[in-house]
């Protein structure tokens, strides 16, 4: 009886150990809930997966920028976008502008290094008939080394801006002959040559009295060369051409492609033509770093 009863005790006792084992089993762990990070998510993206067809397109870069022109006379580029605002430069008809940007009815433009507002009717997305008149009143070249350009002024009013190439050494005010640079100051036309073998050219003042002292101060012209210059400056004449400052610094035409003459500024055939009908001797010439 004894027996029958512990080997009844010892069968409930296993069954309990094996029930056990498969209520305590335990789970596999529950995968962390981290996202993937966006790098790898793109490297496990598929190559050749398109954007979504609803995808915004980028906005234009601000620098950005199209090809505009002036469409009347005498335009006002403005510091602000109203007519109430100070006026940054006036322009000509036909003049190529930078347009940067639109804003209710105005276009933010740059010329050169001048940047503004106009009112968006006064430009045109195709060339127009540039400003043309028979004679200007004050004519006055300004020469921008640094942008390569060339502009002529009628008083405050830009009548035209055009490509230039210069010396083979660009950078530098030109102190000596045969350098490679175009000076930098305050010059005039000093001559007219309408045989030139670069089509037709302007003569620059160069040297000017600054230039002469300069090299007077240094030692390289004796106090007579200095005299000469000088006296020529003085009576708006051709200064001499034959001292260690060098000379025959022209405005002259064949090309703007690069910086290719001993000094000169070089511009297209067709813009020598422009600055030959208005500049005459005497004509103020500005030329910048």
């Amino acid at each position: 009886m004894k027996r029958t009863i512990m080997l009844w005790i010892l069968a409930i006792l296993v069954i309990g150990i094996i029930g056990g084992c498969e209520q305590v089993q335990p789970k596999p762990a529950a995968t962390p809930d981290v996202q993937m990070p966006l790098a790898s998510a793109q490297q496990s993206a598929s190559p050749t997966q398109e954007a979504p067809t609803d995808t915004p397109a980028p906005a234009p870069s601000p620098d950005q920028w199209t090809a505009a022109y002036i469409a009347a006379d005498n335009v006002r580029i403005r510091a602000l976008p109203s007519t109430d605002s100070d006026t940054v430069i006036r322009v000509a008809k036909g003049i190529e502008v930078e347009r940067l940007s639109e804003q209710e009815g105005w276009n933010r433009v740059r010329c050169g290094d001048f940047e503004g507002y106009i009112k968006s009717d006064l430009l045109s997305d195709t060339k127009t008939e540039p400003y043309a008149p028979e004679s200007l009143d004050s004519p006055e070249i300004v020469v921008k080394k640094a942008l390569r350009r060339l502009e002529l002024w009628d008083g405050s009013l830009l009548v035209g801006c055009w490509p230039v190439g210069l010396g083979w050494e660009p950078v530098g005010h030109k102190q000596e002959e045969g350098d490679g640079r175009t000076p930098e100051g305050e010059y005039y036309v000093c001559m007219r040559n309408g045989n030139s073998r670069y089509y037709l050219s302007l003569g620059v003042s160069y040297p000017n009295k600054t230039d002469a002292r300069a090299a007077l101060d240094a030692g390289k012209i004796s106090r007579g060369a200095y005299n000469q210059i000088a006296e020529a400056i003085d009576s708006g004449s051709r200064p001499p051409w034959n001292t260690p400052l060098g000379g025959e610094i022209m405005i002259h035409g064949h090309g703007s492609h690069s910086d290719w003459t001993a000094g000169c500024v070089a511009v297209e055939n067709d813009v020598m033509d422009i600055l030959w009908k208005y500049c005459r001797i005497g004509t103020p010439i500005t030329i910048k770093p």
